[in-house]
């Protein structure tokens, strides 16, 4: 390449002092001085940075324009420089502010992967020209799946996409973030209430024709929440069945909501606790609060709704016996697990009085079913209608009672009705009880005589037992209509005797056995026990 340099030089008039021709005027004369310069250097692109990047490939995510520079710069008449591209895969496009110049300005369109030569043409006079080209890999970044613009600290672990890319990760400046596949959970224990988490979606692409990947990424923010302190402190605690609507209180912050758990018709619109919706027994009360930013937490506190009350100082139900100078109360015990109330006078009948106290005053109406094949008595309890029963055969009654409001809201209970004597129980021990075993012989039985059997009330319970580790429970009656009721009852309809038959299996060696104060070594002991209501009927054999 040649530059022509114009030089134009003025005529000067030099005033020379002392110069013996005055007036003498000198003169240089302008004239062209033509300079070359040799230009025909290899062109290379560089970066916007001035970084040399021909031969290379270059990678950008999303659709900003970049820059490419030519490292010999444009200027005018003939020399020029041309950029052109290939576009080598991918479905996108890319346009230049202007392919001529000397740093111009590219600008993709891309919704995938596409890759581009560009190259760098150098031209002088159109007779040397020299070019250079580098390849360029443009990818979209990632588009977020849909995820919440905010969470709770105290909700745990929570989804927050179920649809992540092969080729994504998902990370976040605090928190914890796991799962597999396309589910992404996230843990935001512990961060300070209104923090913003940042999110950050990466994508990896494939270079084409190469093994090379690079990535491209994408942020999104996520705000983080805590729960207001949430404590319930209720003002009462007890509540009897189907009493009055009781409104609740307790619960702070104060707005928010009250339930009782496995009960959704227990606490009404009005936040009316509705004892009626609920059985006899304990239950919880939850009370929950949101907060402005949608964060909910909760707390809670057992209450009871009582019944009938047999004992202590809140009793509010009393079995008396009806006797000629009047009612006499009976204390409650618990017999077989159930509230029994016991007649053990051995009389030819009983007649038991059942009495709701103040504490029953709103349920007036009654329904009782005595067990022993009468009809069901109903009525409505007052001074004058007392609930009276009388039983002429001696025995274990379980009774059913059912008290009602005015509004049909009930409460129900079972209770046990004895009327019998103190128990005795006798067992005899056979005369020859050392036995050798036979070959072949695996066990051997003894027949024990049980006394006292014969006039039970229905409902006492005996118990077998023997130091071998087996145990034989039953219930009287033992014999019924001349027929044993148990395997291990042998009844003799000749003698009208009854056995507990125990079967001994292997040898008594290592068997000890206790009587009377004495042990005995190396032999079996049975025990049998008759247990009833009334007080001292107990009776522990060996």
């Amino acid at each position: 390449m040649w530059f022509i340099v114009k030089t134009f030089l003025r005529p000067i008039i030099n005033v020379l002092a002392n110069c013996k021709c005055k007036h003498k005027q000198s003169f240089l004369i302008s004239a062209f001085l033509l300079l070359a310069f040799s230009t025909s250097a290899q062109v290379q692109i560089k970066d916007d940075q001035g970084n040399v990047v021909s031969g290379t490939t270059m990678t950008y995510c999303g659709t900003s324009a970049f820059d490419l520079v030519s490292s010999i710069p444009a200027v005018a008449l003939q020399d020029t420089l041309v950029w052109t591209w290939t576009k080598l895969s991918g479905s996108g496009s890319i346009s230049v502010n202007n392919s001529s110049l000397t740093q111009p300005t590219f600008t993709p369109t891309s919704t995938g992967l596409d890759y581009y030569t560009i190259t760098l043409a150098h031209n002088t006079d159109s007779t040397d020209a020299s070019t250079a080209s580098v390849n360029v890999a443009i990818a979209p970044n990632p588009i977020f799946p849909a995820i919440p613009s905010q969470l709770c600290e105290n909700d745990g672990v929570q989804l927050l996409t179920n649809s992540l890319g092969p080729n994504q990760t998902l990370t976040a400046s605090a928190g914890t973030i796991s799962g597999s596949g396309s589910n992404r959970f996230f843990n935001p224990q512990g961060i300070p209430n209104g923090t913003n988490v940042t999110l950050t979606l990466t994508e990896t692409y494939s270079i084409p024709n190469s093994s090379n990947t690079f990535t491209c990424s994408s942020t999104q923010s996520i705000t983080i929440y805590t729960a207001s302190n949430v404590t319930l402190n209720l003002s009462a605690t007890s509540f009897q069945k189907c009493s009055s609507l009781t409104s609740m209180s307790g619960g702070s912050p104060s707005g928010g909501t009250y339930s009782v758990v496995g009960y959704p018709n227990a606490v009404n619109s009005s936040g009316q606790l509705d004892p009626s919706q609920l059985p006899v027994g304990s239950h919880t009360v939850v009370y929950t609060f949101t907060n402005a930013a949608g964060c909910t937490d909760s707390d809670s506190q057992n209450i009871s709704i009582t019944g009938f009350n047999f004992t202590g100082s809140s009793v509010n139900f009393a079995v008396s016996e009806v006797t000629t100078s009047g009612p006499s109360p009976i204390l409650a015990t618990s017999f077989n697990g159930i509230t029994t109330y016991s007649i053990c006078s051995g009389g030819a009948n009983a007649t038991f009085l059942l009495s709701p106290l103040s504490g029953l005053s709103n349920f007036p109406n009654y329904s009782i079913n005595w067990g022993d094949g009468t009809s069901v008595q109903t009525g409505t309890y007052s001074s004058t209608n007392l609930i009276t029963h009388q039983y002429n055969t001696a025995g274990l009654y379980t009774v059913t009672i059912q008290l009602s409001t005015s509004t049909g809201c009930s409460i129900d209970t079972t209770i046990n009705l004895y009327y019998g004597s103190t128990q005795t129980l006798g067992l005899s021990t056979p005369g020859n009880t050392t036995v050798c075993l036979a070959p072949g012989q695996d066990s051997v039985f003894f027949d024990f005589e049980i006394s006292n059997w014969q006039n039970d009330p229905d409902g006492i319970s005996y118990s077998f037992n023997s130091n071998d580790g087996s145990s034989k429970p039953a219930v009287s009656p033992l014999v019924n209509g001349g027929t044993s009721q148990y395997p291990f009852i042998i009844y003799d309809a000749t003698t009208q005797k009854a056995y507990y038959r125990h079967y001994f299996k292997g040898s008594s060696c290592s068997y000890n056995s206790s009587l009377g104060g004495t042990t005995y070594n190396n032999t079996y002991s049975v025990s049998a026990t008759k247990t009833a209501p009334c007080p001292g009927s107990q009776i522990p054999l060996q």
